[in-house]
Formats: C-alpha cells, sequence, structure tokens
C-alpha cells in the first residue's frame, strides 16, 4: 500500500506448500503493540517534563500529582471550561477509566534527586501484554529504561525517588 506497512504473519514454505505462520504472525503483532506502548509511554514522559514547567511558572513549584484533585489546580491535569487557561497537561491524558493506563502504561510522579524536583516513573500495565520496558524521567528531560520484569508493579510501587541505577538496570534511552 501506500504507506509501505508489513504484514506481521510471515508466509513459510512447508512440504505441503506455502502458508501462513500465525504463531509467528502473533508474536510480532504484540512486539509491535508493545513497541508502539513504549514509544506512546516515552513521548507521555517529554510532555510530563513540559507540563511541569508550565505548572512551575503558574505556581512556583513542582506538581506532585498528575490528575488535580476534584475542583483543584493542584496537578498537571484539570477540567477547564471553554475559554478558561487550559491545564498544563491536556485532557488526552485524563484516563476515561480510572486505573486502565494510557497507551499500556502506569505512571507516577516520585520524588526527583532532591526534595525541591519531581521525576516520573512509567512502567506496563501488564508487563509481557502491554510493555515489557519501565521509565523514569527527571526534569533534566533524560528518560532511563530497566526491564523490571514480571514484577514490574510491585517493583514499581517501591520506587519513591529518582535514582535510575545501572546495577539494577536503568540505562539511558538515546534520542
Amino acid at each position: 500500500g501506500s504507506e509501505a506497512w508489513r504484514l506481521p504473519v510471515p508466509i513459510v514454505k512447508t512440504s505441503q506448500g506455502w502458508r501462513f505462520d500465525m504463531a509467528a504472525g502473533e508474536e510480532e503483532i504484540l512486539t509491535r503493540a508493545i513497541g508502539r506502548n513504549e514509544l506512546s509511554a516515552i513521548a507521555a514522559m517529554h510532555a510530563y517534563i513540559d507540563a511541569q514547567q508550565d505548572y512551575y511558572q503558574l505556581n512556583h513549584r513542582w506538581a506532585q500529582k498528575i490528575i488535580s484533585s476534584e475542583g483543584k489546580k493542584d496537578g498537571l491535569y484539570w477540567p477547564t471550561s471553554p475559554g478558561e487557561t487550559p491545564s498544563p497537561l491536556g485532557p488526552a491524558f485524563s484516563p476515561t477509566e480510572p486505573g486502565a493506563g494510557y497507551h499500556g502504561y502506569r505512571f507516577r510522579i516520585i520524588a526527583g534527586r532532591d526534595d525541591q524536583d519531581a521525576a516520573l516513573l512509567a512502567w506496563p500495565v501488564e508487563w509481557g501484554e502491554t510493555g515489557v520496558m519501565s521509565f523514569m524521567i527527571d526534569l533534566h528531560d533524560t528518560v532511563y529504561q530497566a526491564n523490571l520484569g514480571e514484577e514490574s508493579a510491585a517493583k514499581a510501587q517501591a520506587i519513591t525517588r529518582f535514582a535510575p541505577d545501572a546495577d539494577a538496570g536503568w540505562q539511558v534511552v538515546k534520542p
């Protein structure tokens, strides 16, 4: 087609002739979905940094929440009325279903390198299905990644501060 999209299901030759390798196709489709989710998570993390900068200009402090408390502007996103100044994060980051994640990832603000700043942590909603890598970003806009394995959610909950340790598998994501 016009987009040069490749069919994710390979064709293999067997003694009976040519056939689609559905098992390999299923794996490739999952790999592509995970890749899209991971790229979306990284893009969302960069948007978070921009939103934090905007929030800081308004409040002279870093936001400690992604979604504001109801009726308040204490996070990076709050609903707005027509003509009202938009929140630093747009409505695309507001979950339609609480806890569902965003493009297969969950996000949480964590303490930065010191107590004066804030970082962001992202981990897959379902490791191996919606994502594999977990990500951290600091206010310097540097993204780190690590494969926390099947226990990604529990390990992510234990992370409270931006401290990407290379011994724990955290590596800088090259742009």
